[in-house]
Order: structure tokens, then sequence, then C-alpha cells
């Protein structure tokens, strides 16, 4: 019986075997189908990342100075017992107004954000901004209220002096216009300027653009700009952040964001002083460490 048991095991030992051995040749049989799995999935990772266009995370802060005179030592003993706003109702005042949509329609219309440039590269199309953009599209005045446009269309360049427009399908608007010569789209006159940056490499290139309805641009606005107390106990320092394909152009808007807030909470204080100025720093930029002037 002693010598049965080793020889029991042994062949136990063997089945287990085998049968592992014969479900691993179930799954070897398709390796082929493994392998194309996997590769298809790089495949598709691949174009993904190459694709796809990623975002900024930009941020900056913005310390914003509470002006100890502008209640008594009455109304803070009132303030105390919790029977008016405190300083932290202050600061949401703050985060409204830099929320605000005439805030970001100030914005829009300083940095033009109602027109967009695109550029097709050797794998995708991507927005240009600022130095990158060899021409400007500008609106002709008229005496008429006309609707705002929401349109694409595509500059095409044939030299120095001619280009071509084409609508979104790419079929002919405008053929060899010359540069700062007015053209209708949807009824509004345009004309398209060269700037600096304008060269020989151009030619036979095209640029998209993109005009989008002004109050279209401030919704947009409104929702990617964030505005949050740097921490919980609603500290007078404030994060501004937005995310944006082109990192300049999300820099532009937080640094005008900055500047009209400031502005127009100087012409606030001048209005209602009265009196002669006296500039001292109250709201500065942490993030590039300038400062801006409030009157005291």
């Amino acid at each position: 019986m002693e010598k049965n048991q080793p020889n029991n095991k042994m062949q136990q030992q063997i089945e287990e075997s085998q049968s592992m051995r014969n479900e691993l040749e179930k799954y070897l049989r398709h390796w082929k189908w493994f392998v194309l799995s996997a590769f298809s999935a790089l495949i598709v990772a691949f174009f993904y990342l190459r694709y796809t266009t990623p975002k900024f995370e930009l941020k900056t802060t913005l310390l914003i100075k509470q002006d100890d005179n502008m209640m008594s030592s009455e109304l803070a003993a009132f303030q105390d017992l919790g029977m008016f706003g405190d300083g932290n109702s202050n600061i949401q005042n703050e985060i409204q107004l830099l929320k605000s949509r005439t805030l970001a329609s100030s914005v829009a219309k300083d940095l033009n954000l109602t027109t967009r440039y695109f550029r097709q590269g050797r794998l995708k199309e991507s927005e240009v901004y600022a130095q990158k953009i060899p021409i400007r599209l500008q609106g002709v005045l008229t005496n008429s209220l006309e609707k705002e446009v929401d349109t694409t269309f595509y500059v095409q360049f044939h030299s120095a002096s001619h280009f071509d427009l084409l609508d979104a399908n790419k079929s002919k608007i405008y053929d060899s216009l010359e540069y700062n010569s007015s053209f209708a789209i949807k009824d509004r006159s345009y004309s398209i300027v060269q700037n600096e940056y304008f060269s020989e490499n151009d030619f036979g290139k095209e640029i998209r653009i993109h005009l989008k309805p002004l109050e279209s641009v401030v919704s947009d606005l409104v929702k990617e700009v964030q505005v949050i107390p740097v921490d919980e106990a609603m500290s007078t320092v404030l994060v501004l952040s937005t995310k944006h394909a082109v990192k300049k152009k999300g820099i532009a808007i937080l640094d005008r964001l900055v500047d009209n807030y400031t502005y127009n909470a100087i012409m606030t204080r001048v209005l209602s002083n009265k009196r002669p100025l006296n500039l001292s720093p109250t709201a500065c930029s942490l993030s590039n460490q300038s400062c801006f002037w409030l009157i005291n």
C-alpha cells in the first residue's frame, strides 16, 4: 500500500500536467489572432495619438486686495454677528465678475476671437494664431446693422498679389481676388490683408477661416475659463485656468481677462471716488510677476 501511494501521486501529477497542456494548446491554435489583436491595438493607439489635438492646461493666479477702509467699525461689528456679508462674499463677487459675460465679451472683441484660422499640415488640420498667420481678415464697415455670420471658407494663395476664395466644400466663390480688395460673404463685406509673416512659401497653400457669432464665442469662454480660490478658506488669491489647443492663444485669453478685469475695477473706483488718483498695487498676477494698479 505504501509503495502504491507515490505511484498514485505521480500519476495524478502527470494527468494534471497533461490537462494544462491540452488547455494551453486550445489557445495556441489561435496565436495568430492574439498577435493580430495586439498589433491592431498598437495601430489604433498610434493614429489616435497622431491625429488627436492635445489641449494645454493653462493657469494664472490673481491676488485681490481687500480694501480695509471700505467699512466702518460699526459695520464690521454687525458683520461679526453674521448680519452682513463677509470677505468671502466679496471674493465670490469678484469671481462672478471674472466669469461674467460682459468681461468675456470684451476679451473676445479685443482678441478678435470670432475669427479663427486653420492650416492643413502633413497629417491634420490645426488652428494657427499670432505669428503663424500670414493674412488677416478685416471686416468692411457699413452703415447698416447686419447679423453676425457663422460660416467657413478657404483662402487659397496664388501669388503675392492674388488669391482664390473657396466655400466650405472647396467650391470656388471668387477667382483671382486682389489683397485689400473687398468681397461679400453672406451679405457682409470683408477684405484679406497680408501681414509681415506672408512669404513665397505660402504660394499654392490655403488657410481655412471660420467666422463665429460673438454670443457663441462668449458662451464658450464663460464655460472654458474656471475661477476658483487657491484654498477652501476663500483666500484672496484666485486661480484662473483654461484648456486650449493653441497655447499662445490660451495665454492671451487669460492675460486679457486679467487686464480688462483690472481696468474695469480702476474705472469703477475712479467714478465712485471722484478724487485725485492715488495708485497702489491691488491685483497682481503671481504667474508672470506683474502687478495691476487700482485706486485707493
